[in-house]
């Protein structure tokens, strides 16, 4: 304000640009009371314009006051200054952004209003749209989002072509996304961003078009597009999870030769080869990687861990733990509910409910953590399995005194658990008839112990209620 005295002093001339600045320095330094008091001069000098309005808009829309927001744009149509893009941008933006979804709901009058007053939606426009999209996303939403794509006389760029192709996998709609990638794909739009090729090919992965995947890898690198990490993590898990870890890992071993590519190779992308061989128990490769990873200096992380002790747990190789926690104590990194978790699994896999009670109180007594309900229901499990019904019993009594409720596939446990030892009674006290539904994970367990004990009548009457 003072260098704005100074200027006003001296004679020069004070455009919209001069006050537009002081206005914008009052924003950014969040001081909203002078800055509307400032409008308020600008009004009075004559010198407000369109910039100004949408300064203040964004303040308040920042501040969450919807409602002075859209008020300014009533004041801007009535001292005759046309909203534009940017402002129906700016209230696009907070009003899908809103933890209200009673405003979010609003967006598409947003919309409309916008259209009525002349201005077109642009590709910002479709852009906040499309980032607010996901799985639980209403239909109308979805497919109006797509209309207005399909209808901006814009053409589509390579950032709008990502967000599409982003939104489709979030939206997770497998035949959307091949109908917008065929649509996409068919337009004129040449691809020169490593991060577009990344949302492609993940795009791809995603629709099981592994022809695709391989050849947008294929163009980005022979026009010499250097990747980045998170365009080569999007390519590693394509194929992993498109059922090939071993063409990921080869392809990592290339890019780990190529001098200008190893520096962008970390622990996230190895880590999707580890779980792609865990998934298929192929432990020996697992190994492989984690030697290289080692060698390669690159900087582990829990998840790493993690998934090594899951592959001790999947191949019933327990006995390999010790050496794993062993390099995490080394590395300083502290074991967190999923490496218990993780362990506890593996034990009551193999039988060693022993092992799995006293990792527990391990657990408890030097990480200071507690079981959750994945935890006891392995424990439970691993019970039902070895028939150690009172074991069991015990279980269910220390998580309901934890204040853990039980889950339907915890009722199941619990009922294969009372089958085993023909304790029909204790099921029906355990799970409740009233509890018994045909949609109930649990119900199949429920039919064992009415065959095992020949209680026809009680299994019938279980299923009608």
């Amino acid at each position: 304000m003072n260098v704005f005295e100074s200027l006003k002093s001296s004679g020069v001339e004070l455009n919209s640009v001069v006050y537009n600045t002081v206005l914008d320095a009052c924003v950014e330094c969040s001081k909203l009371e002078k800055a509307e008091a400032w409008m308020e001069q600008m009004k009075k000098d004559g010198i407000s314009d369109v910039v100004s309005y949408n300064t203040l808009i964004k303040a308040h829309l920042q501040a969450g006051h919807m409602s002075k927001a859209r008020a300014l744009v009533e004041e801007m149509r009535v001292a005759q200054l046309q909203p534009n893009c940017i402002t129906f941008n700016e209230i696009v933006n907070a009003t899908v952004s809103s933890s209200d979804r009673r405003v979010r709901g609003e967006v598409w009058k947003v919309i409309q209003e916008m259209q009525a007053a002349g201005v077109k939606p642009n590709q910002v426009t479709c852009s906040i749209l499309l980032k607010n999209l996901n799985g639980s996303s209403p239909e109308s939403d979805i497919n109006q989002t797509m209309q207005l794509i399909n209808n901006m006389e814009e053409q589509l760029d390579e950032v709008l072509l990502s967000s599409v192709v982003e939104a489709c996998v979030r939206i997770g709609k497998p035949d959307l996304l091949n109908t917008k990638l065929r649509q996409l794909m068919s337009g004129d739009i040449k691809v020169n961003g490593s991060h577009t090729f990344g949302s492609l090919i993940k795009a791809y992965g995603h629709a099981r078009d592994m022809t695709s995947v391989w050849r947008c890898w294929k163009e980005m690198r022979t026009r010499h597009i250097k990747p980045t990490s998170i365009t080569v993590g999007c390519m590693i898990e394509a194929v992993v999870s498109n059922g090939d870890p071993d063409g990921a890992w080869h392809l990592i071993q290339e890019l780990g030769e190529d001098p200008h590519c190893k520096g962008i190779l970390n622990a996230v992308i190895y880590c999707s080869v580890l779980k792609g061989f865990t998934r298929e128990k192929n432990a020996s490769r697992v190994w492989a990687v984690y030697e290289e990873m080692q060698k390669r200096n690159i900087d582990l992380s829990i998840v790493t861990y993690n998934t090594l002790l899951d592959c001790c747990a999947r191949c019933c190789r327990m006995d390999g733990v010790p050496d794993i926690l062993a390099d995490m104590k080394k590395a300083n990194i502290k074991p967190n509910i999923i490496t218990y978790s993780t362990m506890l699994k593996g034990h009551c896999q193999v039988g060693d409910l022993s092992a799995a009670f006293k990792l527990v109180k391990e657990m408890r007594e030097e990480a200071g953590l507690v079981p959750d309900e994945i935890m006891y229901n392995s424990l439970l499990d691993g019970c039902a399995q070895s028939s150690l019904v009172d074991e069991g019993l015990r279980v269910l009594k220390e998580m309901e005194e934890a204040g853990v409720k039980p889950s339907n596939f915890t009722l199941s446990v619990l009922v294969k658990l009372m089958s085993r030892a023909r304790r029909v009674d204790q099921a029906f006290e355990l799970v409740g008839l009233s509890v018994i539904g045909s949609g109930s994970s649990y119900q199949p367990h429920f039919f064992v112990v009415c065959l095992v004990k020949r209680c026809i009548f009680a299994g019938t009457y279980g299923h009608t209620n």
